[in-house]
């Protein structure tokens, strides 16, 4: 018989690259809806910086 085993410490992360390609913003973990709004305020953030 074979145990499968899941590394509980494996999350997802979701990482905002700026046009340059640098990281500005990195979220660990999945929040649901709470990650799509905060998602929305990061990407409205970088538009506003470049401008």
């Amino acid at each position: 018989m074979y145990r499968l085993k899941v590394n509980r410490a494996w999350k997802t992360t979701t990482l905002i690259l700026d046009k340059k390609g640098n990281i500005r913003f990195r979220k660990v973990g999945f929040e649901g809806e709470k990650l799509l709004q905060s998602l929305d305020a990061m990407i409205e953030y970088l538009k506003e910086l470049e401008h």
